[in-house]
């Protein structure tokens, strides 16, 4: 806030041009980059991601799962570094997964806004829209997701 930028939008630039540097190195095949993050910074590569073609894979661990279960949360937690003002006016993270296809997100223990991991069920129930547009578009298989904590 005191440089009039988000967390995820400085993350999300310090990532794309670490992916740039990466890609423009002779000994580095640029056709199998793939990218981790955990916690806040998995939310920054979701968006990092989105604007950088040469991101061909990422693994997001212990992330938040959407925007609008900070709003569903009767009490939050970490979330503060994920948080871009006025986001769920224009999309949400599962947006910006459907936006990505069709490179492959495996998504590990991601969390609802109240900091605590998603049940398989819950996790189908936030990422409907994502595993349908895959599924109409024939991209079976694009969203990995070991399993969630059992209901």
């Amino acid at each position: 806030m005191l440089l009039d930028k988000t967390f995820v939008g400085m993350r999300a630039q310090e990532m794309i041009a670490a992916v740039q540097w990466l890609a423009a190195q002779s000994d580095v095949d640029d056709a199998k980059i793939s990218a981790y993050a955990d916690g806040a910074s998995g939310v920054a590569l979701l968006h990092a991601a989105v604007l950088e073609q040469w991101i061909r894979q990422i693994t997001i661990e212990s992330t938040l799962s959407t925007y609008a279960s900070i709003v569903d949360a009767d009490v939050h937690r970490n979330v503060a570094e994920s948080i871009v003002p006025g986001v769920l006016l224009h999309y949400d993270l599962d947006d910006l997964m459907i936006a990505m296809a069709p490179r492959s997100i495996s998504i590990v223990q991601p969390v609802s806004g109240s900091g605590d991991a998603l049940t398989e069920a819950s996790f189908h129930d936030q990422f409907t829209s994502v595993l349908q547009a895959d599924q109409s578009l024939g991209w079976n298989g694009r969203i990995v997701y070991p399993r969630g904590p059992a209901d």
